[in-house]
């Protein structure tokens, strides 16, 4: 059994996909509860590893299931006008020259989408940069991959304290309501990158 592979190699390299592995097939004996709270022990023995990074996603999608993390005041809509932003944590970052790299990365690559850059506070230490408007989720989505690995732009990512989101336009109000960036980031760690 894989337990018994698990006692037997506990030094082999593979030896947390193996009790990934484990978990899954336990996983149909036991409650869903048990099931997150093992996956939940396995990330933390085996902290910032590829592996944990794909167990607290697991874990995250599941909780939003149970009611835990993702009880949201977002909503989906997919098929909505959606923003590109950027929220800037760190009022010393140069805002001129942030939107200036935007403006350039737009004119290079979106040359005829008519795009419009707006900064506006979320809180006192907070900035956003937002970019307008994108047809849909996915339009917006291809944005959010390609200025981040555009060489005009991809500096900007480096930073700590530069966060890149997409958002429709309802739940953009929701986030300026709110302000509050952390419940939002669940929301589209779980539902925009995991989908």
């Amino acid at each position: 059994s894989l337990a018994t592979l698990l006692q037997e190699n506990s030094d082999n390299m593979f030896v947390s996909q193996i009790e990934l592995l484990n978990i899954f097939c336990q996983a149909k004996k036991s409650d869903k509860n048990k099931f997150v709270s093992n996956l939940e022990e396995l990330s933390q023995k085996y902290p910032g590893t590829t592996i944990a990074n794909k167990v607290d996603s697991i874990v995250l999608i599941l909780r939003g299931e149970i009611g835990g993390i993702i009880e949201s005041v977002y909503q989906n809509g997919f098929d909505s006008q959606h923003y590109f932003f950027l929220v800037l944590k760190d009022t010393k970052i140069n805002l001129p020259e942030t939107q200036k790299l935007i403006a350039s990365f737009n004119s290079k690559n979106h040359k005829l989408d008519n795009l419009q850059i707006t900064n506006m506070l979320l809180t006192k230490q907070e900035q956003i940069l937002r970019v307008s408007t994108f047809e849909n989720k996915e339009k917006a989505m291809v944005y959010y991959e390609l200025i981040q690995e555009s060489p005009t732009t991809k500096n900007l990512f480096t930073n700590q304290a530069v966060s890149a989101f997409v958002i429709s336009e309802d739940n953009f109000k929701k986030l300026l309501k709110e302000k509050s960036l952390n419940p939002y980031e669940d929301y589209f760690n779980s539902i925009y990158l995991l989908n």
